[in-house]
């Protein structure tokens, strides 16, 4: 019952975690519309993975529990999302036809993740922070 109670405080994290395993192994065609930029895919892969932590980043703020655990938690989560890009490249590499692997997709993602850690310590985190300070405030007992 912990572990579900625990895991159901990142479902936001886990969803964006699917569709980035459904965006990695799908076959899907390139709009008409998108400019030929080079290393495109790049950019996405990083925003993909900046986004992941970022969410993590949320779930772990928002609860006041996981954030007296901030450091350690978020070191894992990032070796988490690290490992997910990894492992969704080998899945390109071994279980599609139509994807290929690349190292440079790789170091996007963990590039990706590294600055969702810096939204999520620097921009997230005072956020909520303020946040609460101001619920609390707006809570508390009128004398």
């Amino acid at each position: 019952m912990k572990v579900i109670r625990f895991l159901s405080r990142f479902i936001p994290t886990m969803l964006v975690g699917i569709i980035i395993l459904y965006l990695s192994l799908s076959h899907v065609t390139s709009p008409y519309n998108v400019p030929n930029i080079q290393n495109l895919d790049k950019i996405v892969h990083f925003t993909m993975y900046m986004g992941l932590v970022s969410v993590f980043c949320f779930d772990v703020y928002r609860s006041s529990w996981l954030s007296r655990y901030d450091g350690s938690i978020l070191l894992s989560g990032w070796i988490l999302a690290v490992l997910w890009g990894g492992l969704m490249e080998l899945f390109q590499k071994y279980f599609t036809e139509y994807r290929t692997a690349d190292w440079f997709d790789f170091l996007a993602n963990t590039v990706g993740a590294f600055a969702g850690i810096l939204i999520g310590v620097f921009i997230i985190r005072p956020l909520i922070r303020r946040y609460k300070k101001t619920n609390k405030r707006q809570n508390a007992p009128i004398l």
